[in-house]
């Protein structure tokens, strides 16, 4: 959301800039009314994006395991929905709560062979 926000203040300066302007240069009017357009459109990108990502995290909010995902630690809601998205919205596929635990990284995983060596000296 911070990116979003940087988008529109710079918008929003550079339409106050467009609007302040008493210099009168060659091709300054274009300019800034190109400037003004352009800030403008960026500002309504900003809108659709916030009204877009709010359809998806209500949409996600619907599904059953929706409480179930966001428990876990650092997932909220626009990675849950990218999670159901990537499962095909089927959490059975996983098969029991400690391969979901597994697969999203929560669960510690041994990685060696089962082999231990010592060094002898």
């Amino acid at each position: 959301m911070r990116a979003l926000n940087v988008a529109k203040s710079a918008a929003d300066a550079a339409v106050t800039a467009a609007e302040a302007q008493f210099t009168v240069v060659p091709g300054g009017k274009t300019a800034a009314k190109m400037v003004h357009t352009l800030a403008r459109e960026v500002m309504a990108l900003d809108d659709e994006i916030v009204q877009t990502n709010a359809l998806i995290e209500g949409r996600f909010r619907e599904h059953p395991d929706a409480e179930v995902i966001t428990s876990m630690p650092g997932i909220g809601d626009m990675l849950g929905a990218e999670f159901i998205a990537a499962t095909g919205g089927d959490m059975t596929a996983f098969g029991s709560p400690d391969r979901l635990a597994s697969v999203a990284g929560l669960a510690p995983v041994p990685r060696d062979s089962g082999e231990v060596r010592t060094a002898c000296l």
